[in-house]
């Protein structure tokens, strides 16, 4: 087990800028502001129109127009939780008609927020530090990483910090995926651990929500000739690809579509209310994660804010500190607010090393 453990939410991120839009990866409350700014004025119509009813059903009920979003807060969490449960409702009523318009929404509301995060991720500002001083201090402390964030933006910093050094992220990741989708040259899953047995970074790399490149194979593989589904015979299976592979081509009803016609959906667990974490992989990860963070002696907390909402993280502290709490803890967070819960959820009395964010606790 890792002697230091990083659990990073999206504020780790703010060390992170689009170099032609200046937009950061989103926050909770943030996302439309981020999406809609820097954008040319016909992109930004074509945005609007191709996901016209996510925009309708957020003024319906928020009574928030798309130009209201640009510029004021909006919790991410309240609109999926929303959708999720007007989904229960049509299920419920067997009015499927109604589920399918809802299950379109938010598979336009997801498509928007991984699609921000990959275009970020592959238009970062040149010659910017970023995350690689946090990379170097996870690296020189072989510390274990539990992070909320869905963006393979730490995975890249650290491959760059190591800079050709033995390090395979799809291992770090620690989690039974199904599949593997190997890049140029790479062999196959059951291979790779011998390909890399003295990885420079050991520890685990644990993604509690999911991430951009994993994915799982929906109820329907290929579309026929006329663009009828096929009934899928590896539904529910897992699959991961390399952290720089490009992104796979949006399909009319689905998330995404395989070259080779198989139909996939993110494996991302969406900021809902009730977040489902015993679906598969990961029962496995926030396990996993529970173990290293109950025997860590350093735990350091960056860019999480503790929402009241959110017990399934509230849990993970509490089950992981109740043998007794780590002995140091950091907080890296603008907003000091969140020491005290810390403190309370992983039964912590000592003195916590504050920093305002991540410039300040690498000194980068």
């Amino acid at each position: 087990m890792a002697k230091t453990v990083y659990v990073l939410g999206a504020g780790s991120n703010m060390v992170v800028r689009h170099q032609s839009r200046g937009i950061h990866p989103p926050l909770a409350g943030d996302f439309f502001q981020q999406l809609h700014s820097g954008l040319p004025a016909e992109r930004f119509d074509l945005i609007q129109n191709n996901n016209s009813k996510l925009y309708e059903y957020i003024n319906h009920y928020w009574k928030l127009g798309v130009h209201e979003l640009s510029t004021a807060d909006f919790d991410l969490e309240e609109c999926f939780t929303l959708l999720e449960q007007h989904e229960k409702d049509a299920t419920r009523h067997q009015n499927y008609a109604d589920y399918y318009r809802l299950w379109e929404i938010k598979g336009q509301l997801t498509a928007l927020l991984t699609g921000l995060l990959d275009e970020i991720s592959e238009n970062q500002l040149p010659g910017a530090e970023g995350l690689r001083p946090l990379a170097r201090r996870v690296l020189d402390e072989k510390a274990a990483v539990v992070t909320f964030n869905y963006d393979t933006l730490l995975e890249q910093a650290i491959i760059e910090e190591l800079a050709g050094q033995p390090w395979d992220p799809i291992l770090a990741y620690a989690a039974p995926f199904d599949e593997f989708e190997p890049g140029n040259g790479e062999p196959p899953i059951e291979f790779r651990s011998a390909r890399f047995p003295a990885q420079a970074h050991k520890a685990p790399f644990l993604k509690l929500h999911g991430s951009l490149n994993w994915f799982r194979y929906t109820d329907f593989a290929k579309l026929s000739s006329d663009g009828t589904p096929q009934r899928a015979e590896n539904r529910g299976q897992t699959l991961v690809r390399p952290v720089d592979s490009p992104r796979m081509v949006s399909a009319p009803g689905y998330i995404l579509v395989r070259p080779d016609g198989n139909l996939l959906e993110q494996l991302i667990i969406t900021p809902v209310l009730n977040k489902d974490v015993a679906q598969k992989p990961f029962a496995h990860i926030w396990k996993k994660a529970r173990e290293e963070m109950r025997e860590c002696s350093r735990l350091a907390v960056c860019g999480y804010s503790f929402p009241p909402s959110d017990f399934a993280t509230q849990r993970l502290f509490l089950e992981s500190f109740v043998e007794g709490p780590p002995d140091e803890l950091v907080i890296i967070n603008p907003d000091t607010s969140v020491v005290s819960r810390v403190k309370y959820l992983c039964h912590f009395e000592g003195l916590v090393s504050v920093c305002s964010d991540l410039r300040e606790f690498t000194g980068g």
